[in-house]
């Protein structure tokens, strides 16, 4: 098998791959080897097929030899996927490639460097304008009556995301449309998407007068479901009870107008059960004990402490709880 005429750091530019068909192929690499073009990483496939790579650089150098060897001075010259006959041979130029080729390829290809520049120019130019606008939802069906109120408060195609408050936008919507318990305003690229949903799918109705949410234990907020009202408290919060989670009210226009509360938050609850008992192996009878006074919760965590004394043993189970409260 041939040697590799090349040192290793032909490996670390940018080299071009070429497939070779024919037979008596040792003639042929050992002339292009003795005219001085470095060949490396040959791989004789077959009888008649081997593939082999030269450095990008030594290109020019490769065709020049060629045709003053097989007298081939027209279109000796190939680029990519095309094949040159020579003789009893065809060498087909396969690809570029080598770790540096993406900035060879865009200093060749000037204009592709240019436009790619230019495209990310305005891409980020106009990223803050709004090309057009999606209803999502439910309250879909309402997109020709909210279009025109977007219209009135000059929302329009073109115009700049930075000048539109989108937490005020959706409170205003939700509370000049009786017939809609959600609203969300967002960017997605250049879209402006508002979701809208029905009163139908709001979550069952209990009161329809609850003017605040309050917790009714210490805990940790883990999720907040809000469909009416304003939020007091973000998800990872502590509380304590008597705390306002959600108030009756949005913000529209400048100014605060009142709502009724429809909305769900689940708090992390902690509660702690003493029990004494004799045997020191109690920590199962007393969880589940613990399980049985707190009631039809879910639990996230448990915990057991012992103490010891002299009649016996001290037990405290605090038990973390997923607690919802809900409005509406």
């Amino acid at each position: 098998m041939w040697q590799d005429w090349a040192n290793t750091k032909n490996l670390k530019g940018v080299y071009t791959i070429y497939r070779l068909v024919g037979l008596n192929q040792d003639r042929f690499i050992s002339i292009l080897a003795s005219r001085g073009i470095a060949l490396f990483r040959i791989k004789k496939k077959t009888n008649s097929l081997l593939t082999f790579c030269v450095n990008t650089k030594e290109n020019k150098k490769l065709f020049t030899i060629l045709s003053n060897l097989w007298y081939n001075e027209e279109n000796c010259y190939i680029d990519n996927n095309q094949t040159l006959n020579l003789g009893g041979y065809k060498l087909t130029r396969v690809k570029d490639a080598g770790v540096f080729y993406p900035v060879y390829y865009l200093t060749k290809n000037l204009g592709v460097l240019i436009g790619g520049l230019l495209f990310i120019t305005l891409a980020i130019f106009f990223n803050g304008y709004l090309f057009s606008v999606q209803f999502v939802g439910s309250g879909s069906v309402l997109q020709n009556e909210i279009s025109k109120q977007l219209e009135s408060k000059g929302i329009k195609r073109f115009s700049r995301f930075a000048s539109i408050d989108l937490d005020c936008l959706a409170n205003d919507i939700l509370a000049s449309n009786s017939t809609l318990t959600f609203v969300d305003c967002y960017k997605n690229g250049n879209r402006l998407n508002i979701r809208l949903e029905l009163a139908v799918n709001a979550p069952p109705t209990i009161d329809n007068g609850v003017e605040r949410l309050v917790a009714d234990c210490d805990g940790v907020v883990e999720q907040i479901k809000l469909y009416r009202g304003t939020a007091l408290v973000s998800e990872g919060d502590f509380v304590k009870k008597g705390d306002v989670l959600i108030d009756g009210f949005i913000n529209a226009n400048e100014e605060q107008i009142k709502v009724n509360v429809l909305a769900k938050v689940v708090i992390v609850c902690d509660s702690v059960f003493e029990y004494k008992a004799k045997d020191s192996e109690f920590e199962k009878g007393a969880i589940a004990l613990a399980k049985l006074d707190l009631g039809d919760y879910e639990i996230v965590k448990t915990s057991v402490q012992k103490t010891s004394q002299e009649d016996g043993f001290t037990y405290l189970v605090t038990l973390s709880y997923r607690k919802l409260l809900y409005a509406g």
